[in-house]
């Protein structure tokens, strides 16, 4: 990775902002020379006592996940027909078929009845006043998603819904949460908090400075460009889409905080 290029300075224009709550409940604000769009949120997962070694769960606003739900490359025919009261929302269990790649590959599981099937793809969505979580799983009973919820106290607040573990030691966030924007005037904006963990992922060396803190400039294997920005308390990676004026502004005034939950 190396440092990036100065950037020519450019007129000071007034900062969009936006704050959301990541998984955890950490506070995570972005202050951007061009607009903010939607975010998610992601978090992976390790349920001890679920015996699941990883499984995503995923945040976002009213209709993402019946979006997702829709796309063939999640599912086919995914259908919602089963509804339960939980945690002051709705959940929401769909079930549909696995999709067929171009290498014709099909997965296959032990079902209830002892007869091998196609393993199903099963999604859970709990639904609060004005954001969404869900759960992917391929193969698996109803039970076992309703089960994964349960591991979790959930909370909607104004900013996000909050996933947090009721047993710390059964479960465990091992990688993220992440929150990622979609800047439509930049490009695709991903979010982490500074551990020892991430820090650890990061250019020992400094970084060229703006008001955001440290910026690196990389490349991609495809080719394609990328920008690293080391806040005090944020790892931020973004994939660019912009003119370069745009991009040239953004960098030089990108500023992203993440406040631990309280």
């Amino acid at each position: 990775m190396k440092e990036a290029a100065q950037g020519t300075a450019l007129p000071e224009k007034r900062l969009h902002k936006w704050i959301t709550r990541a998984l955890d409940g950490g506070e995570v604000e972005v202050r951007s020379a061009v607009p903010i769009g939607d975010v998610t949120h992601s978090v992976m997962v390790e349920l001890r006592a679920l015996g699941i070694k990883s499984t995503e769960v995923c945040a976002a606003g009213l209709g993402y996940a019946d979006e997702l739900a829709r796309s063939p490359e999640i599912a086919i025919g995914m259908r919602f027909d089963e509804t339960y009261s939980f945690q002051g929302g709705r959940l929401r269990i769909g079930t549909g078929r696995q999709p067929i790649g171009p290498d014709k590959a099909e997965y296959w599981e032990r079902g209830p009845d002892g007869r091998n099937r196609r393993k199903p793809i099963r999604m859970a969505v709990w639904t609060g006043r004005r954001h969404e979580l869900h759960v992917v799983q391929y193969g698996g009973e109803v039970e076992r998603l309703l089960s994964i919820f349960r591991q979790f106290q959930i909370r909607e607040t104004t900013h996000g819904v909050i996933c947090t573990p009721r047993n710390a030691k059964e479960t465990i966030f091992y990688e993220g949460p992440t929150a990622i924007f979609g800047i439509p005037q930049l490009g695709i904006l991903e979010v982490e908090q500074f551990t020892k963990q991430v820090a650890r992922a990061l250019p020992g060396h400094r970084g060229t400075p703006v008001a955001g803190g440290d910026l690196y400039a990389g490349q991609m294997a495809s080719g394609d460009n990328y920008y690293l920005l080391r806040s005090r308390n944020a790892k931020v990676t973004l994939v660019p889409d912009a003119r370069p004026q745009v991009l040239a502004q953004a960098l030089e005034t990108l500023q992203v905080d993440w406040r631990a939950g309280r």
